[in-house]
């Protein structure tokens, strides 16, 4: 419920800035599943992100919230929610820094609250035509409790590969993947892809597939599975 009024007011928001064409852009993506009779399931996934050019195109700031919560016959098969900050600043047209803030809780996979700050710097390694091509690497703190209240508390390490695809005016591909390390104990790390699939039905509407994959080498919870999948259909809307 938290994330779902975070993200009302942020769509309030965005939508009042964009009327006033200042320096803002927002998208919502909305997805549910709902059914009635002899099986009672609904299931809602949203998320919402609002970009603000703070000094200049070289300095911006997005702020992400997301909230995916299921409910089968008066019991939650799935709980998931994320709130992030980053603000990033392009040095050249290749090389960029970026600093990332975030909160993140998934009872399923065995975490009540993660939190993590770090910061890096990314470079593209292509850029422009129908394939553009990203890499950043970083380090920061690490802050999590799992479902048994037990608290890991580290230093972290990272890196990411981001990759668009365009293949039409209508189509386009895009996958974030990256690698979370403890720098502690480097046998303690997770892999996560997210691969996004999109179509334009309008100018300001898209349908969105997208693939998530998250596998811990030690899950946070003994006894829980190392990987966890999720697919998503939504539909997106550019504010």
């Amino acid at each position: 419920m938290k994330t779902l009024l975070v993200l009302f007011i942020l769509v309030t928001f965005a939508n009042a800035q964009e009327q006033d064409n200042s320096p803002y852009s927002a998208t919502i993506s909305l997805g549910g599943l709902f059914t009635t009779g002899n099986t009672e399931l609904s299931q809602i996934d949203t998320e919402l992100e609002v970009s603000r050019v703070l000094d200049g195109p070289e300095l911006t700031a997005t702020i992400l919230a997301s909230a995916s919560y299921g409910k089968q016959s008066e019991q939650i098969y799935r709980e998931k929610y994320l709130t992030l900050l980053n603000i990033r600043y392009e040095f050249t047209e290749r090389m960029y820094s970026s600093i990332d803030g975030r909160w993140f809780s998934n009872e399923f996979i065995g975490i009540s609250d993660e939190y993590r700050a770090s910061a890096g710097v990314g470079w593209r390694i292509l850029r422009g035509g129908i394939l553009e091509l990203s890499s950043e690497a970083g380090a920061g703190y690490y802050h999590r409790k799992n479902i048994a209240d037990d608290v890991l508390e580290t230093s972290l390490g990272y890196s990411a590969l981001m990759a668009d695809l365009t293949l039409s005016h209508s189509w386009s591909i895009s996958e974030t993947a990256y690698i979370l390390a403890d720098l502690n104990e480097f046998d303690n790390y997770y892999l996560v892809s997210d691969l996004e699939a999109a179509s334009s039905i309008t100018d300001n509407l898209s349908f969105v597939m997208g693939y998530n994959l998250i596998h811990f080498t030690v899950p946070p919870v003994p006894g829980l599975k190392e990987t966890d999948t999720a697919l998503r259909l939504q539909l997106r809307f550019d504010l």
